[in-house]
């Protein structure tokens, strides 16, 4: 006899620039607040990041949620390093938070 396969639904969260800034800004105060250990948050840095987070961008975030933004980051920062490493001329400005390059004469 087959049984039914039950279907999990998952629920989308769209991902935006501004939730980006917030989830950085959030992990900037727990390294300041000494947090992560080793290139690694702690517990408790991912629980403040989740309350931070979830009240800030009013959509209920988990830990696993910001582990797996914290991939995507990743993985855009190498790509863009990767892409930029040997350019002259390109910079990341602190301020505007975006690569800008020189014109090409």
């Amino acid at each position: 006899m087959d049984t039914p396969i039950e279907q999990v639904k998952r629920d989308v969260i769209k991902w935006t620039e501004e939730m980006d800034r917030i989830f950085i800004d959030a992990m900037l105060e727990q390294q300041i607040n000494s947090n992560r250990i080793g290139g690694t948050f702690t517990s408790t840095a991912y629980k403040d990041m989740v309350v931070i987070c979830s009240e800030k961008i009013e959509i209920p975030l988990t830990k696993d949620n910001l582990k797996n933004i914290i991939k995507t980051l990743k993985s855009h920062f190498n790509s863009c390093y990767d892409l930029f490493k040997n350019a002259s001329g390109v910079q990341r400005h602190a301020k505007s938070r975006r690569f800008e390059a020189e014109e090409m004469t």
